[in-house]
């Protein structure tokens, strides 16, 4: 018998996976959207990206958890992919570790690669 989980034909074990877990104050979900939308398209358009996606989902508080993964095919992809969206920060002036802090909002941030 056969204990083990299939294994995806577009998972290999050289992706990598930058998954973020956020928690943010209802006050905060428009600005923090309107942010996470764009870096969302930022890496979209960079070379090794594979998937992305934005996941939502009201908190019984009111607050909302938001959840944010990316699909890279290598290290390096994902590696060259950060530098360069510190460049675009730079560029715009951007600090997000204040506009978290602004807000209120919490991150539980990680890059993953698959079990095998």
């Amino acid at each position: 018998m056969n204990t083990h989980a299939p294994v995806s034909s577009c998972a290999d074990a050289s992706h990598r996976y930058r998954i973020d877990k956020f928690t943010v104050p209802a006050a905060a979900r428009d600005a923090f959207i309107e942010r996470i939308r764009f870096i969302d398209g930022f890496l979209h358009d960079q070379p090794g990206c594979l998937q992305h996606g934005l996941y939502e989902w009201r908190l019984d508080d009111g607050d909302y958890g938001v959840v944010t993964l990316v699909q890279w095919e290598s290290e390096e992809a994902m590696a060259a992919a950060k530098a360069r969206a510190a460049e675009e920060y730079r560029r715009q002036d951007f600090n997000p570790g204040a506009f978290l802090a602004q807000w209120g909002i919490k991150a539980d941030m990680g890059s993953y690669m698959r079990l095998g």
